[in-house]
């Protein structure tokens, strides 16, 4: 069962009305779940210690923590529609990005590239939005070298400038995305602040101080998106395609999106340029709105291509370069 099912029918057995407050969602990794000094702590964390502040303001919102430790936002976008979307939030904090710059064993570059990083946010952005969701982006804490040196090995980080100058690599392309599609962002300017007693053992999670001063910045923000409603849905788009003409070298994934006006599957078919299909990519909407389909494109001939929304007539064309 996805996990937001579990948790709508958990809050159906405690008597919580689903659609009589509005919902907040905090969608991240470990920091988002609480995690401090290799210590579980959800209680002390930001989403926790914001929801208090939010409802001494707001009295009817509620809030659900989807923190989870490890992940990245290849992970983010995988349960962007089971987790999230399906709960229908009006508000959705999103807390991505110290997984994505990880250099982890064996691996000489990080987790999730720059770009895809980019990318990623991107598309997160756009989802929530076309699906009715207020998005608030939450910048990413500084890490401290000499500690995190000690969970991880610094020579990786060297082509990058160095651990911490790769963490403001990362946190200055969520800065740009947040800009680009115009989406509120918290950012946290920790290297002018004691950022020795906001961050534990390991230099980059922080402890419950650091956790609070994550809460205070970002009440203003989750309060705004509160009093702003959900965006506008654009029912009219049509299907498309991007980016154009597609260069497997240099972008990520090719992305097709539509307007779905219910939740379900839906296929997609990508066809040659003889109209013979090359494959199927199928996409669950949990909630009406912009849905996307993704393709890696690495066993593709260059050539001219289509995307056909299967059971529709609205096709795409679209272009791959070598």
């Amino acid at each position: 069962m996805p996990r937001a099912a579990s948790i709508l029918l958990l809050l159906t057995a405690l008597g919580v009305r689903i659609n009589a407050q509005p919902l907040v969602v905090y969608f991240g990794d470990s920091i988002t779940e609480g995690w401090m000094d290799a210590v579980r702590r959800p209680a002390d964390a930001y989403p926790a210690v914001c929801d208090t502040l939010v409802r001494e303001r707001h009295g009817s919102a509620r809030n659900i923590s989807l923190g989870f430790a490890g992940e990245t936002t290849d992970d983010a976008l995988a349960r962007l529609e089971s987790d999230v979307l399906a709960l229908r939030p009006q508000v959705a904090v999103v807390a991505f990005g110290s997984n994505d710059y990880y250099i982890h064993g064996n691996a000489t570059t990080p987790r999730v590239s720059l770009q895809r990083y980019a990318a990623n946010l991107h598309l997160i952005v756009r989802r929530l939005r076309g699906g009715g969701v207020q998005p608030v982006l939450l910048g990413l804490p500084p890490l401290i070298a000499s500690r995190y040196a000690a969970y991880s090995e610094p020579r990786l980080y060297a082509p990058f400038g160095g651990a911490a100058a790769h963490n403001r690599s990362y946190d200055s392309t969520l800065r740009t995305v947040a800009a680009d599609t115009h989406t509120p962002i918290v950012p946290l300017p920790w290297d002018s602040l004691d950022d020795a007693a906001l961050l534990g053992i390991d230099g980059v999670h922080p402890t419950p101080a650091g956790h609070r001063d994550i809460a205070v910045r970002l009440l203003p923000a989750v309060l705004a998106a509160l009093d702003a409603g959900a965006p506008a849905i654009d029912a009219s788009q049509r299907i498309d395609v991007y980016p154009q003409p597609f260069d497997p070298r240099l972008h990520g994934r090719l992305v097709a999106r539509c307007y779905t006006d219910k939740p379900g599957p839906v296929d997609w078919e990508l066809l040659d340029a003889r109209g013979g299909r090359v494959s199927v990519v199928t996409s669950t909407a949990a909630a009406p709105g912009e849905l996307f389909a993704m393709w890696n494109t690495d066993h593709l001939r260059a050539g001219w291509y289509v995307v056909h929304l299967r059971g529709t007539t609205q096709y795409k064309e679209c272009i791959i370069v070598q």
